[in-house]
């Protein structure tokens, strides 16, 4: 394969940080590859809660004691599967895929990859209190970008790949092409560049299709009857709304934080038998708390439920999502998240209609936007969260009274109660690294073909005058002296200020694959020298990066 003159036409072409075509269907490849991994895993979630749970997949149809078996049932079989791939693979979810991203090209192992897709299996099957999207996020990534791995593209391509992969995994969970594409953007990558943008906008639109085709064409809150509040008077409620799902926002975020430190105290085991015996416990009282959204959200939908049951589900459900997300159990938080913030909205209408009770009437406006503002509020995405509902609900009115809430939720979480995002906290705790800086994150966009020279002058056991010769002919083109036993790879440069009128510096070495922030992170502390580029035989170089190439691109993308 490394020998078709198409790969290799690919592989150049794609180290460059410009939208081509080779990016578009790379693009494409790795959507069809993360859409297809997410498709069979919802096939395979679906057809088993079917089988156990009738065809409404209900868990509150299900005795007590049904309920109350189904977690230690799925904690048993997590644990034999986490101890059969190796718990050091059972890292998973969202922060892990960002660290994954942002330190290591987007390339996920295969176990930890095996874990996520089992173990979310058997999470949501058993009524965790988890999402589908953190399964969806991670497979996509890691079908995307093992596509680019066994093409041997650069890393800078799989890095997009593994963005690609992402944005098709979410979108084919939820049908939701556009959210996708933001989340990836404001969420994992955290930044916007065109020659990214393209590729990930076609993942996702190829995972929307084929969810599609395999789902049929639907909007999960397409059915509801919004009465759109179109009146200014209401604009105080939304606020007030908004500042009651902000302080829920930040007590989520905080108890979680409070878990995952305590729970780092605990064996592997305890902490996914505790969080399963919880999960069994609430759901026997509360079974809505069962499952990632439905169950609860439609508590929040019914017609004139009880606040003290919204508020008793309320508090199970936070409690049973804590508890699973913090202590391991696989699975997303941002489905949980939808629960939370449905039932948040009719708690925040329920304190209000006191004071204006023609608010009943727009019981379905408060659920919805409810969502996106704890969404928004909890992981610190406010964009994500509102083009996520306004796919969801396929209802373009519901943009202004969501933005109203959402706005104001944002901002008491983040600003009066200090809460940060929940994936960089779970990061922090899992000492996962996320910050980079601005300059490798640049550089991490080139390959190191885009820029490296090819007209380098190889000497072999030359002599000094052979060597001065040479660096007399060879103009701005590198001389290198081959290695030779223990002997690294050097570079000969004129220096006057030696007795033999040349200086000779060993030279690091790097796969072809690699980009110019690892030549960056090579070359930084001495801001001089250069790197030698091979393509898996360390005896034949293929091309030479030195500082100045590093240092005239870096100045060009940033003018």
């Amino acid at each position: 394969m490394d020998k078709l003159p198409l790969i290799k036409h690919l592989r150049y072409s794609l180290s460059f940080p410009s939208v081509t075509v080779y990016h578009c269907f790379m693009g494409l490849v790795g959507g069809i590859s993360a859409a297809t991994l997410i498709l069979i895993f919802r096939f395979l979630v679906e057809f088993c809660q079917h089988a156990i749970l009738g065809p409404n997949k209900d868990f509150t149809t299900l005795p007590g004691w049904a309920n109350f078996i189904l977690p230690l049932s799925g904690a048993a079989l997590i644990l034999i599967l986490a101890l059969t791939m190796g718990v050091k693979y059972y890292r998973l979810g969202i922060p892990f895929v960002i660290y994954r991203v942002k330190f290591h090209h987007g390339l996920i192992p295969l176990r930890n990859t095996i874990n996520q897709f089992l173990g979310a299996a058997l999470s949501l099957i058993c009524g965790f209190s988890v999402g589908r999207e953190g399964p969806a996020v991670h497979m996509g990534a890691a079908g995307s970008a093992m596509i680019g791995h066994y093409l041997r593209l650069p890393y800078n391509a799989t890095r997009i790949m593994a963005a690609s992969g992402i944005a098709a995994g979410i979108s084919a969970s939820f049908n939701t092409p556009l959210a996708a594409v933001i989340f990836v953007m404001e969420v994992v990558l955290r930044e916007y560049k065109v020659h990214m943008f393209l590729p990930i906008m076609l993942a996702s639109a190829c995972g929307s299709i084929m969810s599609r085709l395999a789902f049929g064409e639907s909007h999960t809150f397409e059915g509801l009857d919004f009465v759109i509040l179109d009146q200014l008077h209401h604009v105080p409620f939304l606020l007030l709304s908004g500042v009651i799902i902000g302080c829920m926002a930040a007590l989520f975020n905080q108890l979680l934080l409070i878990c995952m430190r305590s729970g780092q105290k605990l064996p592997f085991s305890a902490r996914i038998l505790t969080a399963a015996i919880a999960t069994g416990v609430l759901a026997t009282m509360f079974p809505e708390i069962m499952g990632t959204e439905d169950a609860s959200l439609g508590l929040a939908l019914s017609e004139s439920p009880a606040m003290t049951l919204l508020i008793g589900v309320f508090v199970g459900k936070m409690v049973a999502t804590v508890l699973a997300i913090g202590l391991g159990i696989p699975g997303g938080i941002i489905g949980p998240l939808f629960a939370l913030g449905g039932l948040a909205g009719m708690i925040a209408l329920q304190i209000m209609l006191p004071i204006a009770p023609d608010l009943a009437s727009h019981q379905g406006v408060y659920v919805v936007i409810g969502m996106a503002s704890m969404m928004g509020a909890s992981l610190n995405a406010p964009m994500a969260a509102l083009v996520a509902i306004l796919e969801l609900t396929n209802t373009p009115a519901v943009i202004v009274p969501a933005m109203l809430v959402l706005i104001s939720a944002q901002l008491v979480a983040s600003q009066v109660f200090r809460s940060r995002s929940a994936f960089l906290t779970q990061m922090e705790l899992q000492r996962l690294p996320y910050q980079i800086s601005p300059v490798v994150l640049n550089l991490q966009k080139i390959g190191v073909q885009a820029v490296m020279r090819k007209d380098f002058v190889l000497l072999e056991r030359p002599d000094d005058s052979v060597i001065q010769h040479a660096l007399e002919r060879s103009g701005d083109r590198p001389v290198l002296l081959i290695n030779q036993g223990d002997q690294p790879w050097r570079l000969a440069t004129a220096d006057s200020t030696q007795e033999c009128g040349y200086l000779l510096e060993p030279m690091p070495e790097l796969s072809v694959r690699r980009t110019l922030g690892d030549v960056y992170e090579q070359l930084s502390k001495n801001r001089r020298g250069a790197v030698i580029i091979h393509a898996g035989d360390t005896n034949t170089p293929i091309g030479v990066v030195n500082w100045q190439h590093l240092t005239q691109r870096l100045h060009t993308d940033l003018g």
